[in-house]
């Protein structure tokens, strides 16, 4: 699977938004979706950094679904 069509899948299973997941990122929505899109990606340095925010994410709606309140 291409690092685009993970960021993607990563990104729908978190139920972001493009724009959350590239403020996530720290960079602009239209570079974001450029990554979703194959158009470009980020540097190869980045790009574990730029998936690992974005599973997080996905982790943490995970985790706070999972949650109980305590008094």
């Amino acid at each position: 699977m291409t690092f685009a069509k993970q960021l993607r899948a990563a990104r729908k299973r978190s139920k972001l938004t493009q724009l959350q997941a590239a403020k996530l990122s720290n960079v602009g929505k239209r570079t974001y979706e450029k990554w979703e899109a194959g158009v470009s990606s980020p540097p190869s340095s980045a790009k574990a950094i730029t998936r690992e925010r974005v599973l997080a994410a996905v982790s943490g709606v995970a985790n706070a679904g999972s949650q109980t309140c305590s008094p």
